[in-house]
């Protein structure tokens, strides 16, 4: 896939990056935004130095935006307009195209930058639906990932430091190295870098960042700097150095953890190659040095240099190249603020309770819940399938949403359907890339977009079917639940079985009238004991042990149905019968509960009449004393 881009700022990255933009596989220039009058009008290639591309320069935003790009390459100056860039990206974001960003470098870890600058681009990317990611080197790759990648190999961790050792003379950008660095100025004076608090705000950001990633709370960010001056005058591409002047600068970024500094940011910047010498010396042209103090210790040094020799010229392209590199990432990103660092898990399931997937957050795989809400605010890669519980999808999610009961709110993205059976689906300015249907009419608001149909459900039919299932399911459950238990009893104990099946025609009234007593006095008497805390143990086994009872009375009541009509046959073939009859009239709408409780209660009662009678209810009846016999032969009377 190719994506089109609008580089926005030419300057000593920007113009780097529109070179490396053109010739990218995967990229397409899509439009370059200037700021100075003299490069408006221009071809792109003019102004990084390559052949005409046939794209040209302008300083309006609006019609760059109307190349229908994806994303924006944000470029332009950020460290002394803050605010401005902001407002600039916020403008891209809320057009609906994502962003990435060298420019606002505090934005590397948004929860540790500005929270007013945080809380206006969050907005923006909600009302987009865009994703923005801001890295580069430094704030970037070369102190928060490689760090993090390093600390995957150890078993522990003790302190973490990252150094830039820079020679900068070759530094084509003179407001950062004499206003923003205080180089050539005297060393009473403080430069904008050195301001307190300065280096917290621009830094303290990745500080936080490696912080959290390695589960290390922080106490404090504390700020420490060292200047020494030139030796003596020379000169540098963006103007003289005068001896005693600035010339170079070593700080500190210190993360406190347990009292101790345990993350270290540290700059040595110099404008000479032998300028402090005591200072630590840089890798090979020049880069980075990460070291890992732990079990095991790691050391690893990263030397950068350009096409053209140099190692600045290497760090603007690794600038650049980080963020054009993660288009295709940013691209398929849920709306928000990124970071390099995601928690990731296989799937999140839930009985009962509400389920998040937050922004910093991957889940590779479903998201199940049975009964509670479901908020997606970072990337599901997988489908949502819910019961009982309304969705809202502020994130992204690469597949189907699924929901029985709730309403779907989508004000990010899903790839896929969304379908709900019972509730309805709103669309807030989010995106569907599929068909929306519930049962109560779709709604897709201003600014939303559903590429495929909305269809509102009529589920008569389904909600028949499954009644039907349900009732089915039901009336065989019980039926050989019941059918169990008659079986068990009239085989275990016959002659008892035949006893109470006696009573129940017998004693009819007593019979009746207990039954009735029982049926409707054991709930109430149950749930009047539920109420209170010492009865609830008594009541819920009450209830219980009524529900096991009656599950009895229903099988006396069947067995002595089918000895009315059988008349002299034994316990279980009347039982038998007499089941036979009962489900069957449990069948009929209607007649079927009425019949069972019924049936039930007379049961309940002819065994409570039964109990009461003692050994009488289930010992047989006597039976008649037989006759004499007749004197035989050999007893009758001598003659």
């Amino acid at each position: 896939m190719t994506y089109r881009v609008v580089q926005w700022g030419t300057g000593n990255v920007g113009r780097l990056a529109l070179r490396a933009i053109v010739g990218h596989p995967e990229l397409e220039l899509a439009g370059v935004i200037v700021h100075s009058a003299e490069k408006v009008g221009r071809d792109a290639g003019d102004l990084c130095g390559i052949a005409p591309t046939g794209v040209i320069a302008t300083d309006e935003v609006d019609a760059a935006l109307s190349t229908d790009p994806e994303v924006v390459s944000y470029m332009a100056t950020g460290d002394l307009r803050p605010k401005p860039a902001v407002d600039d990206i916020s403008r891209v974001l809320a057009a609906g195209i994502d962003v990435v960003n060298t420019s606002v470098v505090p934005l590397v870890y948004p929860p540790a930058a500005d929270q007013r600058l945080v809380a206006q681009l969050e907005e923006a990317c909600k009302q987009g639906g865009a994703s923005c990611f801001t890295s580069g080197i430094d704030p970037g790759f070369a102190n928060d990932l490689l760090p993090l990648v390093l600390s995957g190999f150890c078993e522990r961790i003790d302190s973490v430091r990252v150094a830039e050792i820079l020679n900068y003379d070759t530094y084509d950008q003179a407001d950062v190295l004499l206003d923003i660095f205080g180089f050539g100025k005297p060393l009473d004076h403080t430069p904008l870098i050195l301001s307190p608090g300065v280096l917290t705000m621009t830094w303290g950001p990745v500080v936080r960042l490696l912080a959290d990633a390695l589960g290390a709370p922080l106490d404090d960010i504390r700020e420490v700097h060292e200047r020494l001056p030139a030796p003596e005058t020379f000169s540098i591409p963006v103007g003289t150095i005068e001896q005693g002047m600035a010339a170079a600068l070593r700080f500190e970024v210190q993360g406190i953890v347990d009292g101790r500094p345990a993350i270290v940011l540290e700059h040595v910047t110099r404008l000479r190659d032998d300028l402090a010498p005591k200072w630590p010396a840089p890798p090979r042209g020049g880069g980075y040095r990460i070291e890992i103090a732990g079990s095991p210790s790691w050391t690893c040094e990263l030397g950068m240099v350009g096409d053209d020799g140099d190692h600045n010229t290497g760090g603007l392209v690794a600038t650049g190249m980080r963020v054009l590199n993660a288009i295709p990432a940013v691209v398929a990103a849920p709306p928000g603020l990124l970071t390099p660092r995601r928690e990731r898990r296989d799937s999140a399931v839930s009985i009962t309770g509400r389920v998040d997937v937050v922004k910093s957050e991957t889940v590779d795989g479903p998201v199940v819940s049975v009964d509670g809400p479901v908020s997606i605010r970072g990337f599901v890669n997988g489908d949502v399938y819910v019961v009982r519980g309304n969705v809202t999808v502020d994130g992204r999610v690469n597949g189907t949403v699924v929901v029985v009961r709730g309403d779907v709110t989508v004000s990010g993205r899903v790839d896929d359907d969304i379908t709900v059976i019972d509730g309805r689906a709103r669309v807030v300015g989010g995106t569907v890339h599929g068909d929306v249907k519930s049962s109560d009419r779709p709604r897709v608001s201003e600014g939303g977009r559903v590429t495929g149909d909305l269809e509102k459900l009529d589920l008569s039919g389904w909600f028949t079917a499954i009644g039907f299932a349900l009732l089915a399911y039901l009336w065989i459950a019980v039926s050989v639940s019941l059918l169990v238990v008659g079986i068990v009893f009239f085989t275990v104990f016959p002659r008892a079985g035949d006893a109470v099946v006696r009573v129940a025609h017998t004693a009819v009234g007593p019979a009746a009238g207990w039954g009735a007593i029982i049926a409707f006095g054991v709930p109430i008497a149950a749930g009047l004991a539920i109420s209170t805390l010492v009865g609830l143990p008594l009541g819920l086994g009450a209830l219980l042990a009524m529900g096991l009872v009656f599950c009895l009375g229903y099988v006396v009541s069947a067995a002595a149905l089918g000895r009315l009509i059988l008349k002299e046959q034994s316990g279980l073939i009347a039982f038998l019968a007499g089941f036979g009859i009962l489900r069957a009239a449990a069948i009929i709408p209607g007649l079927g509960l009425l019949v069972w409780l019924l049936a039930s209660a007379y049961g309940v009662g002819v065994l409570a009449v039964a109990a009461y009678r003692g050994g009488r209810a289930i010992t047989p009846e006597p039976t008649a004393p037989s006759e004499p016999p007749e004197p035989s032969e050999s007893t009758a009377a001598p003659s």
